[in-house]
């Protein structure tokens, strides 16, 4: 089983924050030991459509998550997210390692996502 935790969750957070557009506001959390969780509440853009107050970015397909001016942003994220996941070359990865427990939220259902003025 994949074990996530607060120093693995560390390295990540290095490797977004690099990478994380300026003005966005973004958590990182650790959910069951197993999950990194990235949730990007406010950003001086929309992300989303109008009228949606959250939505789960699709980690594999992008462009059908956010909209379509911010797409190489989010890819450059989830590649950060992803960064410590097993090498593509490795022959006998371990498939639990391989990046596939991450999530992707834009706000919350309680919390919705807000644009702020930049």
């Amino acid at each position: 089983m994949a074990w996530m935790d607060q120093e693995k969750k560390e390295q990540i957070a290095a490797a977004v924050k690099a990478v994380m557009p300026q003005g966005w506001k973004y958590s990182l959390d650790v959910r069951h030991n197993s999950a990194i969780v990235l949730t990007i509440s406010t950003a001086p853009v929309r992300l989303i459509p109008t009228g949606e107050k959250h939505r789960q970015v699709n980690r594999f397909f992008p462009e059908k998550s956010v909209c379509r001016e911010h797409v190489k942003a989010v890819e450059q994220i989830i590649a950060a997210l992803n960064a410590d996941s097993a090498s593509a070359a490795d022959s006998r990865p371990d498939y639990l390692q391989s990046g596939l427990h991450v999530d992707i939220n834009i706000g919350r259902k309680n919390k919705p996502f807000t644009v702020a003025a930049a």
